[in-house]
């Protein structure tokens, strides 16, 4: 992804779930952040699919 859509973001999280999201990242061959990152993707999709889709422009980017 290019850098310059990129934001930092710091994620408070129990120990319990980060351990687990890590054995989830390795089984399936991803960085824990990547993991994150398609765990996001995977529950947005499914809200714009059941819910609506979320409008997008300039302004609304972090």
């Amino acid at each position: 992804m290019n850098k310059n859509f990129c934001s930092n973001y710091t994620l408070r999280i129990s120990k319990m779930l980060l351990y687990k999201m890590s054995y989830i990242s390795k089984f399936e061959g991803r960085s824990v952040n990547k993991q994150i990152e398609y765990v996001i993707r995977q529950h947005i999709s499914e809200f714009e699919k059941n819910i609506n889709p979320i409008p997008l422009n300039d302004k609304n980017l972090i």
